[in-house]
């Protein structure tokens, strides 16, 4: 993949990188040498969001566009991206829940579109395999994952359709509970209102393991993870999750919860989302937090380097949450994603390291379920 547009240093500086005529110009230029390596290797973002007409204003970049638009995915060097089916927090009535699953019907309908309208360019992914042979084909692989199942309400025979639509990753919550799982975000409901997961909630972890679905345990409440890592016989993934003992927040994981990931055989995908990479004073008001600066590649990388050293490289990938309020300094759309990558040649990250880290990890996981379900059936 060809890239002809300048991509935004962590400081801020924009340049345009020269063409690579040799491998000793990339010994000698770490710009150089990062794009190479991310040129060569195969990069998934775990978690995107979809924008529907009438999403809020603040979700879009610049131009009202989205994050996650075919032109950024190709200039960041994106050859996969799983855009979620996500929906928010409401009532759990019939008619929430019905307002829920219209909500993400339209998702759905508009991520079969994005690869509709661009057929020469993208496709449905609906395996690991069918992401590396996309993604050699030169095209950008599309993976369906879903979040919230207050959209199915209780109905657990629902997963069973989404999976036919081609859901390959799914999570049980969002902010709010829901007749599944506890959510690490409550929303006015009781904040242990199943204890992690409800006994339909259990049910459904063997169903997806049996699918052949990659469990996302990414705003599950501690117990909730837990309970996914006892039940599954397949490694899960952590879509868009960071670290706590970095910044200590509902949404972060514990050592305890990146420990048993790694016994798991999982996956951490962090996110670029300032809230969850960053300290911030507890004592600051609303107004005050609004005026901080936001987070940059490096305070994300940190929290790479944190998994790493604590559970190892092959338990660490990215998922960016974008279009969804995520964006940092210097990694705030797809087109950004080769800082990342200079970030970690900066680092002393080796090529097959970054390429575990970018997407290597994430087709191990993937492969692993898909192993585990062949099994099972």
């Amino acid at each position: 993949m060809t890239f002809r547009q300048p991509f935004k240093l962590i400081l801020g500086a924009v340049v345009v990188l020269p063409t690579i005529a040799a491998g000793a110009q990339t010994q000698t230029d770490p710009d150089a040498k990062a794009l190479a390596i991310h040129r060569r290797i195969l990069v998934i973002d775990s978690h995107s969001d979809v924008l529907l007409p009438g999403s809020p204003e603040n979700l879009y970049a610049p131009g009202h566009t989205s994050h996650v638009d075919l032109d950024k995915l190709k200039r960041g060097g994106v050859g996969g991206v799983a855009m979620a089916i996500a929906v928010g927090n409401g009532p759990r009535t019939p008619e929430g829940v019905a307002t829920a699953r219209a909500e993400a019907d339209a998702k759905l309908a508009a991520i079969r579109a994005f690869v509709t309208d661009h057929a020469d360019q993208t496709a449905l992914a609906l395996s690991a395999g069918d992401i590396v042979r996309i993604h050699k084909a030169g095209k950008v692989a599309v993976i369906e994952s879903f979040l919230n199942t207050r959209s199915i309400g209780s109905d657990l025979s629902a997963i069973d359709g989404f999976y036919r639509d081609g859901v390959r990753l799914f999570g049980f919550t969002h902010a709010g509970n829901n007749d599944f799982a506890d959510s690490s975000r409550p929303a006015g409901e009781p904040a242990e209102e199943h204890h992690g997961l409800s006994p339909i909630g259990r049910q459904a972890v063997a169903k997806l393991n049996r699918l052949g679905v990659i469990i996302d345990i990414s705003q599950l409440t501690p117990a909730g993870v837990m309970q996914v890592l006892e039940l599954s016989k397949a490694p899960v993934i952590a879509s868009h999750s960071n670290v706590r003992a970095l910044v200590d927040n509902t949404r972060t994981l514990s050592d305890r919860e990146l420990d048993a990931i790694k016994v798991n055989g999982g996956l951490v995908d962090v996110t670029p989302f300032t809230n969850y990479l960053r300290r911030v004073p507890p004592d600051l008001d609303a107004a005050a937090r609004a005026r901080l600066p936001r987070a940059t590649v490096s305070d994300l990388v940190d929290h790479i380097d944190y998994i790493v050293k604590r559970i190892g490289i092959d338990h660490v990938g990215i998922g960016t949450d974008f279009n969804h309020g995520a964006g940092i300094q210097g990694f705030d759309d797809e087109s950004e994603a080769p800082n990342v990558t200079r970030e970690l040649v900066r680092r002393g990250y080796s090529e097959a390291q970054i390429a575990r880290i970018w997407g290597g990890n994430f087709l191990r996981v993937f492969r692993r379920v898909e192993a585990v379900s062949a099994k099972m059936r």
